[in-house]
């Protein structure tokens, strides 16, 4: 895993330092590093969550790091996803559909050309 070395030098952490935030000695980093021994997934979970990564990333799977986003259950909302649909049912349709807009942006998704509110972006583009 020579993504975590890098991370972890990046941070300028030792192994002995890392190992005691996420709960595992200095030799086991050391192993995991070298790629002598795989970390299980909760070690895999701690890690992306401590460095802000993705697992992918960590493992080598993804270029990118991504951002690692605290998981709940398959069905459960986080706090902010709770926030964010109290106040998106919260407010007019109108709202609504600029709330969705301004997400599929952040996200990189095109406006729907189709919706009312992808038209008149269209309308301002021309």
């Amino acid at each position: 895993m020579n993504r975590l070395r890098e991370l972890r030098k990046e941070k300028g952490l030792t192994t002995t330092e890392l190992g005691e935030i996420i709960g595992c000695s200095n030799p086991t980093i050391t192993n995991y590093e070298r790629g002598y021994r795989k970390p299980d997934p909760e070690t895999l979970l701690k890690l992306a969550d401590y460095f802000g990564v993705s697992v992918d990333y960590l493992l080598g799977r993804d270029e990118a790091p991504g951002v690692q986003m605290k998981s709940a259950a398959p069905n459960e909302l986080t706090a902010t996803e709770q926030e964010l649909l109290s106040i998106y049912r919260s407010v007019n349709p109108a709202l609504q559909e600029l709330i969705l807009n301004v997400a599929r942006t952040a996200a990189g998704n095109p406006t729907d050309p189709n919706s009312p509110a992808g038209a008149m972006a269209l309308k301002k583009q021309a």
